[in-house]
């Protein structure tokens, strides 16, 4: 658990939509959520200070990367309602189809990197990456 007045990511992993458990290979005609696990200290979390999500997904076979298209660094504050409500937050970011378009043959290699932008005037950053998953074409 963080200090009073910190934030950071916990954990960043990918998953099937709508489960709970980390999944770590995904077909390209399959779609995936990214879920950023996120902890903040108590003071923090009660002083309703701004806060924003990142998240980037990287292609470590072909070295392009993508963002979700909802993830335009809107502000969020920590009282706000159903935002964050507890100090330790789980937040979902997709589902979204993982390769732009397709490609013939094999797999590609992901990972996501994540921060955390907390607090006003000295605002407190983390980031993470998440563990490798792997994109691949199904043929039968």
């Amino acid at each position: 658990m963080p200090a009073p007045n910190d934030c950071e990511i916990a954990r960043v992993f990918t998953r099937r939509p709508g489960q709970v458990i980390a999944d770590t290979t995904f077909r390209t005609d399959e779609k995936f959520e990214v879920v950023v696990e996120g902890e903040v200290g108590q003071t923090l979390l009660d002083s309703g200070a701004p806060y924003v999500i990142g998240v980037t997904v990287r292609n470590l076979t072909d070295g392009s990367t993508f963002t979700p298209q909802h993830n335009v660094e809107e502000a969020h504050d920590f009282l706000d309602a159903g935002e964050w409500d507890a100090p330790t937050h789980p937040q979902a970011f997709g589902p979204f189809t993982p390769v732009p378009g397709t490609f013939q043959q094999g797999a590609h290699m992901y990972e996501v990197l994540a921060y955390i932008r907390a607090g006003k005037t000295d605002p407190d950053v983390s980031y993470a990456r998440s563990p490798i998953f792997i994109v691949y074409k199904h043929t039968r």
